[in-house]
């Protein structure tokens, strides 16, 4: 039995155990004493804190508590930390850095208006100033240029961390590149008091709060589709559990139903099962991430999700099987001839009013013979 020790990093709280605390209390040691004297070094530091907590939330799928594993698998990541002296203020880092996938993000450090441009130029690794000028001439193609960027400054997220704005450029957030991306941020010129700034500025918090409104409606459509989705996956499985009140046209109860209808019983209770699992199966999955939710577990079980979904297709597969050979057991079809004899006289026109809403069926009497 190892001992353990309750910690927090980046506002994330964690059991480590007490080897890997060591080393990991070395290791943020090392950090605050190289950043102690440096410009923004604060920030800095709490943003490698940040990185640290999603490199451990990570590691920890599935799992409780740290291993002294996965501190080394973090330290690998972000690299080694040096002590800063007056002569050398480096980062050792390692030769060959693993590039990540690019992921889109607004910018806002070199934003002019929601930081849609900055954030695109970042992806692509190209001046913002093309990406601007491309909206400028889409804004002559019937405004299409003003639609199409507030549907992107709503959709694509804000770089908010550090972490965030280095995976827009993919580049791995480890302790150099996290502490380039604080300074060189440190260097950008910011908006100023004159009107263009102060008019982008107020444009920004509108469409900013337009957005935070947005996002509250849709949760809670979400959230009423949710409980309507609920009630009609309940209502249906009460419905079915009921089978004595079950009826289909004459058939007033399931035993006739099941008799008259199916071919053999036991293809009836498998049909009956199935049908209830479609049902059952989605209605106790929502309740399974309601319960998450209010324990603010947002890691899901994947093994739990995979096995729902695989049921559930299974089930649809039987009963639409069972359905498909009920439609085709009871397929009928038939044929009417009516022959008529006119008189071959050429000065007679003849005129014939076909009604298409009578069925050929009200004219066939019952030995065969046409009314």
């Amino acid at each position: 039995m190892k001992t353990t020790k309750n910690i927090s990093l980046g506002g994330y709280a964690f059991i480590v155990e007490e080897d890997a605390y060591k080393k990991l209390e070395s290791y943020t040691n090392a950090i605050r004493l190289g950043f102690a004297n440096e410009v923004g070094g604060e920030e800095i530091q709490y943003d490698i804190e940040l990185r640290i907590a999603e490199i451990f939330k990570e590691k920890l799928e599935g799992r409780e508590v740290l291993n002294i594993g996965d501190v080394e698998d973090m330290i690998r990541i972000m690299g080694e930390p040096t002590i800063y002296t007056s002569e050398s203020n480096s980062i050792n880092s390692n030769d060959e850095e693993p590039q990540i996938e690019k992921r889109f993000f607004r910018d806002p450090d070199k934003r002019v208006i929601g930081g849609v441009s900055a954030g695109i130029a970042a992806y692509f690794g190209i001046n913002p100033v093309w990406v601007r000028l491309a909206f400028l001439i889409a804004l002559f193609g019937y405004g299409t240029g003003i639609g199409l960027y507030l549907i992107l400054w709503v959709a694509i997220p804000e770089a908010k961390t550090t972490s965030d704005k280095l995976a827009m450029r993919g580049k791995t957030p480890n302790l150099l590149n996290i502490t380039e991306s604080i300074k060189n941020n440190k260097n950008l010129v910011k908006t100023g008091n004159n009107i263009l700034g102060i008019l982008t500025e107020t444009l920004r918090k509108v469409v900013d709060l337009t957005v935070k409104i947005v996002l509250v409606f849709g949760k809670i459509f979400l959230i009423a589709m949710v409980i309507f989705f609920s009630m009609f996956l309940f209502a249906m499985i009460i419905l079915l559990l009921n089978k004595d009140n079950l009826s289909a046209g004459p058939l007033t109860s399931w035993d006739q139903i099941k008799t008259f209808v199916f071919n053999a019983p036991s293809m009836a209770n498998i049909g009956y099962i199935a049908l209830l699992l479609i049902f059952l199966i989605p209605l106790l999955y929502l309740v399974y991430r309601t319960v998450l939710y209010f324990l603010k577990q947002k890691q899901v079980n994947k093994y739990i999700s995979v096995t729902a979904l695989l049921s559930w297709l299974l089930c649809l597969t039987i009963a639409s099987y069972i359905g498909i050979n009920l439609g085709l057991q009871y397929k009928q079809s038939g044929q009417t001839i009516q022959t008529f004899t006119y008189p071959s006289d050429t000065s007679t026109i003849f005129y014939i009013h076909s009604n298409q809403t009578d069925s050929v069926l009200e004219h066939v009497l019952e030995d065969g013979s046409l009314r």
